[in-house]
């Protein structure tokens, strides 16, 4: 009886440790996983987070804007870069080499929209010779403002409806054409209206007919809402990501 007693107790002891290793290892590993959870959090999801929400477009997705990634490049460098998991790292380069890409052709079309504008602006105003022409709003006891003709074709919006979706109702603005020297000086204003309206509209226009020929402006209006759209998926796995040391 004693020694069976003694085996009883010895077994029950070896049991209690093994359950008490068992829970004490597990709860461990937790711990560890939810600090390994954190310290990705505060080091790649939630600076990468934030960086995806600083380059989301706030009015129109379809128009295209300037995109940067730079934040994941700076992580790339880094020993951070390693612990991503590969499935979501890869969907991370995949959308670092778009935005690059799309950033080229956007230097690309930037540019050309710019030469075209100077170009048609030499027939359409010859006594102004040298000039990049812009459009100026005047409000009513405020400064003026203006649309560059460049950004204008890349929104593929004439400024004029530009302008009119900026106006308050019942306000009166004046509109104008900047007509400013490329290499410094001083320029010209005329006022938009009877024949000086009409120039630049047509002139606009052919601005706009030459510049929508050019395959890198028709791949940047595709690719633009692509990458939002691609963003915005990229920031639930995000969200998802920095939620995770919670449950755990």
């Amino acid at each position: 009886m004693f020694e069976s007693g003694l085996l009883s107790t010895l077994v029950g002891i070896i049991i209690g440790a093994g359950i008490a290793y068992f829970v004490q290892t597990r709860t461990q590993k937790r711990v560890w996983k939810r600090e390994y959870a954190l310290r990705n959090t505060e080091t790649v999801y939630g600076p990468l987070f934030q960086h995806l929400d600083s380059v989301l477009p706030y009015h129109n997705e379809s128009v295209p804007q300037g995109v940067s990634f730079y934040k994941w490049d700076e992580i790339k460098r880094t020993y951070q870069y390693l612990m991503i998991d590969d499935k979501f790292r890869n969907r991370l380069n995949g959308l670092s080499e778009k935005t690059e890409n799309y950033s080229v052709k956007l230097r690309n079309v930037r540019r050309l929209a710019h030469d075209i504008a100077v170009e048609e602006t030499r027939v359409a105003f010859p006594s102004y010779q040298e000039v990049f022409p812009e459009f100026n709003i005047k409000p009513p006891n405020s400064q003026i403002q203006n649309i560059h003709i460049s950004e204008s074709l890349i929104r593929q919006e004439h400024p004029y409806k530009s302008a009119l979706k900026e106006k308050k109702e019942h306000e009166t603005h004046e509109y104008f054409i900047a007509l400013n020297p490329i290499k410094g000086g001083k320029g010209s204003l005329l006022k938009y209206e009877s024949d000086v309206k009409r120039i630049f509209d047509e002139m606009w226009e052919r601005c706009y007919q030459r510049i929508r020929q050019n395959t890198d402006f028709q791949a940047i209006q595709k690719e633009y809402p692509e990458i939002v759209k691609e963003i915005r998926s990229i920031r639930k796995g995000l969200i998802r990501r920095i939620q995770e040391p919670w449950k755990i």
